[in-house]
C-alpha cells in the first residue's frame, strides 16, 4: 500500500513513518495499523507505551508476499539487541470468521522497543539485497 505524505501525517504516528514506508516497500506487503508509542499509555487496544512500536500487516498469498515475510522475519531474527531492546513478529487471526474466509486471514504484528533508524536500514538492505 502506498501512502501520500498527507495520509502518513493523518493516520500514522510520526515515529513509525519510516518503518511503515519500509515495510510497504516489500512486494505483497500491506500495513493496516500502527502505533509509535504514547506516554502514559499501557499496552492495550492497539496502543503501546512510550519507547515501543507496533505495526500490523498482512502479506499477499503469492511467492512475493511469502518471500517478503521471510525477509522481514530474517531481519528481526538477525538484529543485535542492546539492553532492553527487542523486536518480534507474531501471527494472529483477523476476525471471528477467520477460518471461513478464503481471502486470507492470517495477519502479523511486528512489535518492539529499539532504534527504528537501524531497523529500517536493515529492512531496506534486505529488500534490495535479496
Amino acid at each position: 500500500m502506498q501512502f501520500s505524505e498527507e495520509e502518513l501525517k493523518k493516520y500514522v504516528d510520526v515515529r513509525v513513518h519510516p518503518l511503515v514506508l519500509a515495510l510497504n516497500a516489500f512486494p505483497g506487503t500491506h500495513t493496516f495499523s500502527s502505533c509509535g508509542g504514547h506516554k502514559g499509555k499501557k499496552d492495550q487496544g492497539g496502543r503501546v507505551s512510550s519507547g515501543k512500536f507496533q505495526v500490523n500487516l498482512y502479506f499477499d498469498r503469492t511467492s512475493k508476499g511469502w518471500r517478503s515475510l521471510e525477509l522481514i522475519t530474517y531481519v528481526v531474527s538477525q538484529m543485535e539487541w542492546e539492553e532492553e531492546e527487542y523486536a518480534a513478529i507474531k501471527p494472529w487471526y483477523n476476525g471471528s470468521n477467520a477460518l471461513k474466509r478464503k481471502d486470507g486471514t492470517i495477519c502479523f504484528e511486528l512489535e518492539g522497543r529499539l532504534s527504528l533508524d537501524v531497523f529500517v536500514k536493515k529492512l531496506e538492505w534486505a529488500r534490495i539485497a535479496f
